[in-house]
């Protein structure tokens, strides 16, 4: 392949999720700058791609899974072959998307380009992919069978390239990157009164997620994490600021469980609930405005390690942790089980008595992950230029 003039993605992207958005960001602008590629995004909401941010000026094309619910035209179909056919390039990425533990619908939605892209003799790329976890046998089998007709495999963390090894990949063929949104540029916010919410009183930064309640099923974890906030208040004064990293037209979203957790809290006035979607480089310049950032999403606590702010990270899936362990901030990481709320007041103050420590040490270790972010856009150049 002499050139990557044409490249088709497949991601969970468009789904008002501002960590997959970042990747997705981050990928086009470094695709851009460094080959100067046409780039073609597949999501169940293209509108949402092209709304992401005009200046990224990408094209959007909708995946076929909704084509048959919706009952569209074969031309469709035939839009959506061509693409594959002709791309120089598919890309798989970013993002814990080889799992089986969410639904079999999910899983064929993002494994079955790869094999319709080898149909058409196209080259395959992983992109910073995230790994795990397994639930059956079959869907083990799916994903190792799949991911070795790839001809560049990039993973973001140890964790994901061992499961891959154990699905039978060579080991010299798995590259171990970091992710991609430790690449992602800030921007400045334009809405004046969150500025001003931000620079009244130094504040502490929340990005909870659905995921902490169980789809809205088990409000204990939110609860819990009202009442540390409560203590924390109450020792210290401080106030909070959340901030959703998901925002959704149908609710049950980041803002929802912000709500949820501000009602149940003894102090509810010491926590501000921030009402609209922000892009991905906005949040990230948020998490610089903050003393430090409590952070359940895996993207918010990225932001916040990206401008060198201080973050507790509650380690609501595994690959919170995969991510946080080259910062070798373990003190810092709280597991959700009956000691989550004593556990999460602990790191918090154990974080606000060591702030310059906690800074310094992130300062040491980011620029390793920022290197190994660059690496994935070298490695494509090696590989397909």
């Amino acid at each position: 392949m002499k050139s990557l003039k044409s490249i088709l993605m497949n991601g969970w992207y468009g789904h008002a999720n501002a960590g997959d958005d970042a990747i997705l960001e981050v990928f086009i602008r470094q695709t851009r700058k460094q080959f100067g590629s046409s780039i073609t995004v597949l999501s169940d909401l293209p509108e949402n791609i092209v709304l992401m941010d005009k200046m990224l000026n990408v094209s959007s094309q909708e995946h076929p899974v909704r084509y048959i619910s919706h009952s569209r035209k074969i031309t469709n179909f035939i839009t959506y072959f061509r693409a594959i056919k002709n791309c120089d390039l598919f890309v798989l990425g970013g993002g814990g998307l080889l799992r089986d533990n969410t639904s079999w619908k999910n899983l064929f939605r993002l494994l079955d380009e790869i094999w319709l892209c080898k149909i058409f003799g196209r080259k395959v790329m992983l992109f910073a992919i995230g790994v795990g976890p397994f639930k059956t046998r079959l869907g083990k089998s799916l994903i190792g069978f799949t991911v070795k007709m790839c001809d560049l495999i990039t993973v973001r963390d140890e964790h994901s390239a061992t499961l891959l090894k154990g699905l039978g990949i060579a080991a010299e063929r798995i590259h171990v990157v970091s992710d991609p949104a430790f690449l992602l540029n800030e921007r400045k916010l334009e809405d004046e009164s969150l500025i001003t919410c931000l620079s009244s009183t130094k504040k502490i930064g929340l990005f909870p997620a659905l995921g902490l309640t169980c789809d809205g099923q088990n409000l204990i974890p939110a609860q819990q994490l009202a009442r540390a906030l409560d203590r924390i208040h109450e020792r210290t004064k401080l106030e909070f600021i959340a901030l959703p990293m998901r925002v959704r037209s149908n609710g049950l979203d980041d803002i929802d469980i912000s709500n949820l957790i501000k009602s149940t809290m003894r102090f509810p006035d010491a926590l501000t609930v921030y009402q609209k979607q922000l892009s991905p480089a906005e949040l990230k310049w948020v998490t610089r405005q903050t003393l430090l950032n409590i952070t359940v999403r895996l993207h918010a606590m990225i932001f916040s390690l990206g401008s060198r702010v201080p973050v507790v990270a509650i380690n609501y899936e595994p690959k919170v942790k995969n991510v946080l362990i080259p910062f070798e901030s373990d003190q810092y990481l709280v597991e959700i089980d009956d000691a989550f709320e004593e556990q999460l007041v602990i790191a918090v103050d154990n974080c606000l008595e060591n702030l310059d420590c906690y800074r310094k040490n992130i300062e040491t270790k980011i620029v390793i992950q920022e290197v190994f972010a660059k690496k994935t856009f070298d490695l494509m150049k090696s590989s397909f230029l």
